[in-house]
């Protein structure tokens, strides 16, 4: 994930918690956990490696109600699918 990514990223997981709080849903807190930890250091993983998790907090967004965070998660989920690929090219 680039640069302006990560910081729209980082929004979007304020959106979240400010939406869905973590201490009212366990699996919200374990989710947002997760990414803030890829976040700290987003190069030591790789963001194949949380898609699964935001792909999770999407589906708790709809729970939620939350459409909007829902469709910026998926967007994310997109973009790491599409970053992967590109990965497996080179």
């Amino acid at each position: 994930m680039h640069g302006f990514s990560l910081v729209v990223f980082e929004r979007t997981l304020e959106l979240v918690v400010d939406a869905m709080p973590p201490d009212q849903d366990p699996a919200v807190a374990e989710s947002v956990n997760a990414i803030r930890r890829y976040l700290e250091s987003p190069d030591t993983q790789s963001a194949a490696s949380i898609e699964p998790v935001v792909k999770k907090l999407a589906e708790l967004a709809h729970h939620h109600r939350q459409f909007l965070i829902a469709a910026r998660l998926e967007a994310f989920v997109r973009e790491m699918r599409g970053s992967s690929r590109s990965h497996d090219v080179a």
